[in-house]
């Protein structure tokens, strides 16, 4: 028997990942992979993806294949064969308010199906009762991998090797991206927080940018901004993931590196537009404030989150 015959005949564990190619949304995934990594250590895992969430999931080392079942960068009907012979062990639905791929998974002869309702908030719960053919979308029995990974206080994220263990570095970080202007608090307002901080604390002040945030970098390149001390984190998942667990505080609008304070339990503030939902993307805990304005973000005083962070500071 060859190396990759023995490998063939590990237990299967697949995982449909949804179609939702953005950062932040796949990231508050990693919790529940990491535990069934924890609960299936010798499994092969499969993930079916498309070419937006494949593309974040061969990088994160979370899954051993992706195999795309879009028709760009895909083979669906390929793919589609290919699963009814696997027989997996398990098989976890991360999207199952689609049709498609929920009869897909219904299809495959698994042992066991589970679905997964992703999010940060304190709404989502595991579900006992079993799996239901007949309801194609699977809306009320939307539950989690294993009970209970979301209930754990503390760090979700520290079996995860793209995160590194780092000593604390007493700064705040700043988080002001966001996927729209109207998920995003003014600059000129960080700017107020980080002198506040500076005088009450005397601790550093980091402000994290990625590739789509040109105008924070350019800001923080101000020289307002560099007579105020505040200095440039820009980087990959690795760089990002450090400075927020080295932080004593991370303030900044819903996005994904905001998602990965959260799962890291970071001391946090939360900024949501008006719009926002706390209830699904904020995780709650002791040392976490979230900010739901009845009007723009834009108007949200600086007063009002220094007022947040004293009460997480304690």
């Amino acid at each position: 028997m060859t190396d990759s015959d023995a490998e063939d005949r590990r237990p299967i564990v697949v995982v449909v990942l949804p179609n939702r190619p953005f950062f932040g949304a796949s990231l508050v995934l990693v919790p529940a992979l990491l535990h069934l990594r924890r609960c299936h250590p010798a499994a092969r895992f499969v993930a079916l993806a498309n070419h937006g969430t494949g593309a974040l999931f061969e990088r994160w080392g979370l899954v051993d294949e992706v195999w795309r079942h879009d028709r760009t960068g895909g083979e669906p009907f390929a793919t589609f064969r290919r699963t009814l012979n696997l027989r997996p062990t398990l098989v976890v639905n991360c999207r199952p308010r689609s049709t498609r791929l929920h009869l897909w998974t219904m299809l495959m002869r698994a042992r066991e199906r589970r679905c997964f309702a992703h999010g940060l908030g304190g709404w989502i719960d595991a579900d006992s009762r079993p799996w239901d053919s007949n309801r194609y979308k699977a809306l009320t029995y939307l539950g989690l991998v294993g009970a209970g990974w979301h209930d754990r206080q503390g760090d979700l994220l520290t079996d995860w090797k793209m995160v590194p263990q780092v000593a604390p570095s007493g700064a705040l970080v700043l988080v002001p991206c966001g996927s729209s202007p109207q998920k995003k608090w003014s600059l000129e307002k960080y700017l107020e927080l980080a002198v506040r901080w500076r005088r009450s604390h005397g601790g550093p002040v980091q402000v994290l940018a990625g590739s789509d945030d040109p105008e924070v970098v350019t800001w923080v390149a101000t020289p307002e901004v560099q007579e105020a001390g505040i200095t440039l984190i820009r980087g990959d998942l690795p760089v990002e993931a450090a400075a927020l667990r080295a932080a004593a505080m991370v303030v900044g609008n819903d996005c994904g590196p905001n998602h990965l304070a959260q799962l890291m339990d970071r001391p946090r503030v939360v900024l949501f537009p008006m719009n926002g939902c706390p209830a699904e993307w904020f995780r709650p805990g002791a040392r976490a404030e979230y900010i739901l304005p009845h009007g723009p973000l834009q108007e949200v005083s600086t007063d009002t989150v220094w007022s947040a962070i004293q009460k997480v500071a304690g």
